[in-house]
C-alpha cells in the first residue's frame, strides 16, 4: 500500500529510462516520408510493367526506352538518396544496416529456391544494408568532410561509376576508360560492381555506382542547419508520406503481391 488516502491525486512521475528514450528518440521529418513514398511508388510502377512484359509476355514497348530507364534509375537514385539522409535519424545505425541485410538475404534465398528465373542477387536491399553498414564504420571520416561541394561529388562519381559492371569508366562528355577484365574474374566481387561473365541478377544495385547517392544524401544532411530542417523537411503529403513511412514493408511485398493480381486476372481471361 505504499500510496495513502489524499496522496493518489499526485502525479506520477515518468521512469527515468523511459524519459530518456523519449528525450533520445529522433525527430520524423515528414518531407522525407513523401520522398520516400514518392521513390517506392515508382519502383512499384515499374515492377508492375515489368512483371507484364518479361512474366505475362504483354508488349510495351516503352520498358525498353531510354526513358523507362531514366525513369528506374532517377526513382532508385531518390530511394538511396533519401536513404543516406535518413541514416543520421535511425536509432542504431549499426542494427538498420544488419536488418536490411538480413532482408536482402533473404530474398535472395526465396528467389533462388522459388524463383531462380527471377533471382535477386544483391539488390536493393542489400545495397542499402551494405551501404549503411560502410557508413557506420566511416562515420568519422564522412561527417568530417561533409559539405556541399562533398555531396555534389558524390553525385559525379555515380555518373563516372554507373558503368562500372560493364566495365568502364565514364567521363561523361569527355572519354570512357575500359577496366582490366581481370578486375571480373571473381564470383564474389558482384557486390562491388564487379561481376563474373556468368554472373545473373533480375534486380542489381551494387555498390559501385549506388554507395555514391547514399553518402551524397548522408553529407547534404549536415550542409542543413536545424532551422533549414524545420521548414524544407516538414512539409508533408499525407498520403505519400504515409506510403514512405512503410517503404520496407511495401518492398518486401509488391512483387508477391502484384505477381499473385495478375496471375489471377489472367486466368479469369
Amino acid at each position: 500500500r505504499a500510496y495513502q488516502a489524499g496522496h493518489h491525486s499526485r502525479p506520477r512521475r515518468e521512469p527515468a529510462a523511459l524519459s530518456l528514450r523519449k528525450q533520445m528518440k529522433k525527430p520524423r521529418y515528414l518531407l522525407l516520408d513523401t520522398l520516400r513514398g514518392i521513390g517506392i511508388i515508382g519502383v512499384v510502377a515499374y515492377h508492375f510493367l515489368y512483371d507484364l512484359v518479361r512474366f505475362f509476355g504483354v508488349e510495351a514497348a516503352w520498358l525498353d526506352t531510354t526513358a523507362a530507364y531514366l525513369f528506374q534509375q532517377g526513382t532508385v537514385f531518390l530511394f538511396v538518396f533519401i536513404a543516406g539522409i535518413s541514416a543520421h535519424l535511425t536509432q542504431n545505425i549499426w542494427q538498420r544496416g544488419l536488418v536490411l541485410s538480413l532482408w536482402g538475404l533473404a530474398l535472395t534465398g526465396l528467389t533462388y529456391f522459388f524463383a531462380p528465373q527471377a533471382l535477386i542477387a544483391f539488390g536493393i536491399l542489400s545495397l542499402l544494408g551494405a551501404a549503411t553498414l560502410l557508413t557506420a564504420a566511416l562515420a568519422p571520416l564522412l561527417k568530417q568532410t561533409a559539405s556541399l561541394l562533398t555531396s555534389l561529388v558524390y553525385v559525379l562519381l555515380y555518373f563516372v561509376t554507373h558503368e562500372v559492371s560493364q566495365g568502364l569508366l565514364v567521363l561523361p562528355g569527355l572519354a570512357e576508360l575500359r577496366l582490366p577484365e581481370v578486375l571480373y574474374e571473381s564470383r564474389y566481387l558482384f557486390p562491388l560492381g564487379l561481376p563474373d561473365k556468368h554472373f545473373f541478377s533480375a534486380d542489381f544495385f551494387p555498390l559501385l555506382p549506388w554507395l555514391f547517392p547514399y553518402w551524397s544524401g548522408y553529407s547534404l544532411w549536415h550542409v542543413l542547419g536545424v532551422p533549414d530542417k524545420q521548414r524544407f523537411l516538414n512539409t508533408p503529403l499525407p498520403s505519400l508520406a504515409l506510403i514512405g513511412r512503410h517503404s520496407l514493408a511495401i518492398y518486401l511485398l509488391h512483387q508477391p503481391i502484384l505477381l499473385a493480381f495478375l496471375y489471377l486476372w489472367f486466368q479469369s481471361k
